[in-house]
């Protein structure tokens, strides 16, 4: 009787195992938003992402360039200073991208001006993205902590050189994450984004460990004297930052002086 209660526990335990072998397969979702794969062709990656994401389509347009930028010639007879737009269409939410130079489907920047984007939809514009990716301009979007996270995300796994977040002061003391060993930065903007010199002490310290950065706007903040200080103390350790750019700001004489030191010689003294 011994051996055939081992034997029903046994098949107890098979059944047990199957079933959950059964559960684990049913969970597994093929139409989830990180299930898609990409084909190539951003317009219809970012679509079918948002729709697997149940969020709001809002449309792509190609940024506007001016004839001679693009190469192209004007056709003749058509008007040379004026488009007739819809009555509307700027109040409406857009996604203005750039075509990339080698593959027309795919894209190098994208830019958003004076709407409220939304984590998801930055998580959908992140996993639609093509390794041509190289630019993001998000103005005056209120750009949130979480947001910022997709943002840092993105940046560890493509190759973006530029990123203009002006007019987000909602993260003024997070913006230092950006300037990580895993984001390779080339571009910088942070204008408008009230940061005061308590955000400058953080923002300074990665700026002593970046290598990629070249190019930093902190244009018309409330940064301060002691805030202009604790960034010369970074930059005294960085050795790749050609410009930077503090007009708009609270400093006075000393905090001109602290900066204007760091970039002259100076003597290295040991410890």
């Amino acid at each position: 009787m011994a051996k055939k209660k081992e034997k029903n526990t046994a098949k107890e335990e098979t059944v047990q195992v199957v079933e959950g072998d059964v559960e684990e397969e049913e969970t597994h979702d093929d139409n989830s938003p990180e299930a898609y794969v990409l084909t190539g062709d951003y317009r219809a990656d970012y679509t079918e992402i948002c729709k697997r994401s149940d969020l709001s389509i809002i449309p792509l347009k190609l940024r506007a360039t001016s004839p001679a930028s693009s190469g192209t010639e004007v056709p003749e007879g058509a008007p040379t200073t004026f488009v007739t737009k819809d009555k509307y269409c700027y109040l409406k939410p857009s996604i203005e991208i750039e075509s990339d130079d080698e593959n027309k489907d795919s894209i190098k920047s994208f830019h958003i001006k004076g709407w409220k984007v939304s984590p998801q939809l930055l998580n959908a514009l992140s996993l639609a993205a093509p390794q041509s990716l190289n630019t993001i301009s998000l103005w005056r979007c209120g750009l949130t902590q979480e947001g910022l996270i997709v943002i840092v995300g993105m940046l560890t796994k493509l190759p973006i050189r530029n990123l203009l977040l002006d007019g987000n002061p909602q993260c003024a003391g997070e913006y230092y994450v950006l300037l990580s060993e895993e984001c390779n930065l080339s571009t910088l903007s942070l204008r408008s984004n009230k940061m005061r010199c308590e955000h400058m002490k953080q923002l300074g310290a990665a700026l002593a460990g970046n290598k990629s950065l070249t190019n930093l706007s902190l244009h018309n903040n409330n940064i301060g004297d002691v805030g202009a200080i604790h960034l010369a103390k970074g930059l005294r350790m960085n050795r790749t930052l050609l410009t930077l750019n503090l007009s708009a700001n609270e400093l006075s004489d000393s905090g001109t002086q602290a900066i204007s030191e760091v970039l002259t010689s100076f003597e290295l003294k040991p410890r």
